[in-house]
């Protein structure tokens, strides 16, 4: 078997794979009074690797003994691409469908020529049923080919980043690509964490026909310093040189998150501001309040809303501000209210509204 790394995953559960789609209408006929056996399977999954293509699923023709499976690529009319028998062990078919035995899983690699393929498996038994068809790009590895990846994008995620993208080492025969996260905000290089890619990305085979159909990565990154960070992707597997996938700036890591529920003049010389703001390392924190662009109260946030504490579990439970003013001045407001970071960082304003005061 071709060795191959990290497969793509299952798409459907075993029950739903029981849908048969009949090819042709005609069935075999069996003895008088016996039921004609139901052929069923699935095409589970495939992987490719240059212009290897592995395939695998199961297979039940209803009958004792093994069952044969017939693959064609339909991309260019029906050209036969071989056959299998099954024999690999699936428990779990024979736990979901009755009578089927233990060995009805299929496996096997087929060297195809360059280009798009859609490959197509057929149950051979009385009535030849299609359990699937899976679409992959081949081309033949040379020595030529190197790593080729992206950074696709780095958003804040809670206290931390997210990083999500692609990488594919043609050269790679099992094991996944190994990413490393820097950070190099300043020109310092900081090593943050490291994953791997195996995340289904078949737009990258596509692209790059001979690609694996698992280059894609997708991982959080907890330890990050507050404020806008340069981030950075490095691939490279087991005797392959470093290749960077791409840097990008990620705003505001690890600023307070918070919301303005209300600015609001009922009355003359009135003014009330409410709302709600936390920071994710827990510290105490304020909320600076403006008018038409000067300071007008600071605030501290310890209120108890248990509605933010609902949403945010991990989160201090006193996180409310509030502000009641009765002298403010007869006439158009701007207010605008700041979360204040601790202990340093942005300071993200939370939002601002116009309010009139003594109409």
């Amino acid at each position: 078997m071709f060795l191959r790394r990290a497969r793509l995953a299952r798409t459907a559960p075993l029950a739903a794979a029981l849908v048969l789609v009949v090819v042709g209408s005609t069935f075999v006929a069996g003895p008088a009074g016996a039921a004609v056996p139901t052929p069923r399977g699935a095409l589970d999954q495939i992987e490719v690797q240059g212009d290897v293509v592995t395939v695998d699923g199961w297979a039940w023709a209803g009958v004792a003994g093994s069952t044969e499976v017939h693959l064609y690529d339909q991309a260019r009319g029906s050209v036969p691409i071989g056959k299998l028998t099954t024999s690999a062990a699936r428990p779990d078919v024979a736990a979901g469908v009755p009578g089927a035995p233990a060995d009805a899983g299929f496996e096997g690699d087929f060297v195809l020529p360059d280009g798009a393929h859609r490959i197509c498996a057929y149950v051979i038994g009385a009535n030849n049923p299609l359990i699937g068809c899976r679409d992959a790009s081949t081309k033949k590895l040379t020595s030529r080919d190197v790593t080729v990846g992206a950074l696709d994008s780095v958003v804040r995620d809670g206290p931390g980043i997210r990083v999500r993208g692609w990488v594919w080492d043609p050269q790679a025969v099992e094991d996944l690509d190994t990413l490393t996260v820097t950070d190099e905000t300043g020109g310092t290089v900081q090593v943050l964490t490291s994953g791997q890619n195996g995340l289904p990305r078949p737009d990258v085979n596509r692209a790059f026909p001979g690609a694996f159909l698992t280059t894609g990565y997708d991982f959080p990154v907890g330890s990050v310093e507050q404020g806008d960070r340069r981030i950075c992707v490095t691939a490279g597997a087991e005797g392959a040189p470093t290749v960077t996938l791409g840097c990008k700036v990620v705003t505001g890591v690890g600023d307070p998150v918070g919301v303005v529920d209300d600015i609001s003049s009922a009355y003359k010389g009135h003014l009330s501001v409410r709302g709600w703001v936390f920071e994710w390392n827990y510290s105490p924190m304020t909320v600076h309040v403006y008018d038409n662009g000067r300071i007008l109260a600071v605030l501290p946030v310890n209120g108890y809303r248990s509605d933010v504490t609902a949403a945010y579990p991990d989160t201090r439970p006193e996180n409310g501000f509030n502000l009641l003013k009765f002298d403010m001045a007869k006439g158009v407001h701007q207010i605008c209210v700041y979360a204040i970071n601790v202990p340093a960082g942005n300071n993200p304003n939370l939002g601002c509204r116009t309010v009139t005061v003594g109409r």
